[in-house]
């Protein structure tokens, strides 16, 4: 993934993260927080196919949960469609 060797965008979300509220991905966007070294040693989920990525970037790869959070911040979740059900009025 390009986007997790821009390190302009990397230390974009570094920054952003010192002063978000939540610093949150969707699907593969996990690449891009891990890149950045916001999930070193932390739990955190992707799209399937970009789990692996996520070890070797030093994250602890979470391949049965839809939504992770890792420490008090942060949260990660698994492909576009993993948490429709959890919308309310969708799903069971």
């Amino acid at each position: 993934m390009q986007h997790g060797r821009d390190e302009e965008l990397l230390d974009w979300v570094r920054q952003a993260h010192q002063t978000s509220t939540w610093t949150a991905s969707v699907c593969s966007g996990s690449i891009v927080l891990a890149a950045a070294g916001l999930l070193d040693g932390k739990r955190a989920t992707s799209h399937w196919a970009a789990l692996s990525a996520l070890k070797i970037l030093g994250a602890i790869p979470v391949g049965d949960e839809r939504i992770v959070q890792a420490g008090d911040r942060i949260v990660t979740g698994a492909g576009v469609s993993a948490g429709i059900d959890r919308w309310p009025g969708i799903g069971p």
